[in-house]
């Protein structure tokens, strides 16, 4: 009986408490003040994704533009750096290279660590072509200042080869820079008084002119072997097989 009359007076405190006096009295109502409730605060949390979304995507434009901004400024300098050492090999058309090597530390410079801008921006390809040029001409530089080479008219049409390819390298990678900037393309590009068509021209002389000393060497060795050596049994033999 005790456990009853306890029992009794807990649901009696309950159903006299003031929160479930209002409930009693509002009836269904109050569901609805719930229901308004759960709305706003789901409108407060949906209104914060949002906000939080569009600002990252602001942001993400923003850094966007930047890396463009980026881009089009050190594609331009670098463009306009490449070209510039093109046209510093453009004398070799009509000069040697002694005579061209001669103050090649001011006239064929190509450092191109000291542009300005991140150069994260660049693609993968261009960015490797521009480090694989700086190699090349590093190797050919090192070539023209050996004082122990040898300055025979064969090697210096070679190293003239040489110097027309890496000049020719440099102008159509601007280019392509160009390109990917939007730019316009070099009025050196098509005329025919233009950068790329000298270059090529000064090329194809100096491959026809190394072609002709390969030749005349060839002739030479033959024409220097005696008559009634046993060069062709030495040639016939191959020397031990594996």
């Amino acid at each position: 009986m005790g456990s009853l009359s306890s029992s009794a007076s807990v649901a009696a405190d309950a159903v006299t408490h003031p929160v479930t006096i209002q409930v009693i009295n509002q009836g269904p109502g109050i569901w609805g003040n719930v229901a308004t409730g759960l709305i706003t605060a789901g409108a407060a949390i949906a209104a914060v994704m949002l906000t939080h979304r569009f600002t990252l995507k602001r942001e993400k434009l923003a850094a966007q533009d930047k890396r463009e901004q980026e881009f089009h400024y050190l594609a331009t300098e670098l463009a306009f750096a490449l070209e510039r050492y093109a046209l510093a090999w453009v004398p070799l058309s009509w000069t040697t290279l002694e005579q061209l090597r001669k103050g090649a530390e001011q006239r064929l410079v190509l450092d191109l660590s000291i542009m300005k801008g991140d150069w994260r921006c660049l693609p993968v390809r261009e960015s490797f072509r521009l480090r694989s040029l700086e190699s090349d001409h590093a190797g050919l530089m090192s070539f023209l200042n050996n004082e122990h080479l040898i300055w025979s008219q064969l090697n210096s049409t070679t190293l003239s080869i040489s110097g027309f390819n890496i000049a020719l390298k440099a102008f159509l990678l601007a280019g392509r820079l160009r390109r990917l900037a939007g730019l316009a393309d070099s009025s050196h590009l098509k005329s025919e008084t233009g950068v790329f068509r000298m270059l090529r021209e000064g090329r194809r002389i100096s491959r026809n002119q190394q072609q002709i000393m390969k030749n005349h060497s060839r002739t030479n060795a033959g024409l220097s072997e005696p008559a009634g050596s046993n060069n062709t049994a030495s040639k016939s033999y191959k020397g031990p097989q594996s």
